[in-house]
């Protein structure tokens, strides 16, 4: 599935996040472009802003993330969607943020996510 991801990042398209607080869902988004697959099978996301996407993080929430793209082929033709649930972590030093803050100037933390469960829902 980890290539399916790959395939997916690589064509433009909103990538939905999704934290919970006090039985609430948070959503916030980012651009499919701004995500890297590394060579763990973790998504590097450059955080901006997200502080409530962090608390919640903090917090102990899971992350939900939704990934598509109609230009990648799915279960009935062109065009598919993941949704990824695991859990993440905020870095704001080392080689991953470097790295991270080199391509992007404005992003003040990675959100680092571990996924633990790949669904393809189209």
């Amino acid at each position: 599935m980890n290539q399916l991801i790959s395939k997916i990042i690589q064509h433009e398209g909103a990538a939905t996040i999704v934290t919970y607080s006090g039985g609430e869902p948070h959503l916030t988004a980012t651009w499919n472009s701004y995500i890297e697959l590394d060579k763990t099978g973790q998504l590097l996301i450059p955080a901006g802003g997200y502080h409530k996407t962090e608390s919640n993080i903090n917090s102990g929430s899971k992350l939900i993330m939704l990934i598509a793209s109609k230009e990648v082929a799915g279960k009935q033709g062109m065009g598919t969607g993941l949704r990824l649930t695991g859990s993440a972590v905020f870095v704001a030093e080392g080689n991953v943020f470097n790295k991270t803050k080199n391509r992007f100037n404005w992003a003040r933390a990675v959100l680092v996510f571990t996924v633990e469960k790949i669904e393809q829902l189209i």
